[in-house]
């Protein structure tokens, strides 16, 4: 993401009123804003939100900068690039199943979705269609691998 990006990035997230953003770099940039949300914009135009209470208005801010920025949500999740679909139809999926046996996976009933944690990975993820997760967490390296392999188990071959 070049600096036009980030400038638009913070402009929206002013817009949506976490006026008291501070950006640092980290694996790309992270914005601590209100109510312990953090949001992460890397060079490839993925966009993760970590947080709790303001995490929808964070997606939804996030999902307009996205916009204005040129980044799409249409194409599947990658490996390189987790994309932000929004908390849309979000449930226990069977894929998760699965995963129990290696992560101590639970469902969330606060917020709805699914927490799981292994591999030192806290994520909290959102499967709202088949091809569409969305993962918030610290460990970007964990939920990227996580997210990968649950994209794989999902929809076979590569992603």
């Amino acid at each position: 993401m070049d600096v036009d990006g980030l400038a638009v990035t913070k402009g929206a997230l002013k817009e949506h009123g976490f006026r008291s953003a501070q950006f640092r770099y980290e694996r790309g940039v992270a914005s601590r804003c209100g109510a312990f949300v953090t949001v992460h914009v890397f060079s490839s135009g993925a966009i993760t939100c970590v947080g709790s209470k303001s995490v929808p208005r964070a997606i939804s801010c996030m999902r307009d900068a996205m916009k204005k920025i040129g980044v799409t949500e249409k194409p599947p999740i990658t490996v390189r690039q987790l994309l932000v679909c929004g908390v849309i139809r979000t449930g226990w999926h069977p894929v998760m199943e699965g995963l129990q046996d290696r992560y101590e996976v639970r469902r969330e009933a606060a917020f709805p979705g699914v927490m799981v944690r292994g591999h030192g990975t806290l994520a909290r993820l959102y499967l709202a269609d088949p091809v569409k997760i969305t993962c918030m967490g610290p460990d970007m390296g964990g939920i990227t691998r996580l997210a990968a392999e649950i994209y794989r188990a999902i929809r076979p071959g590569p992603p």
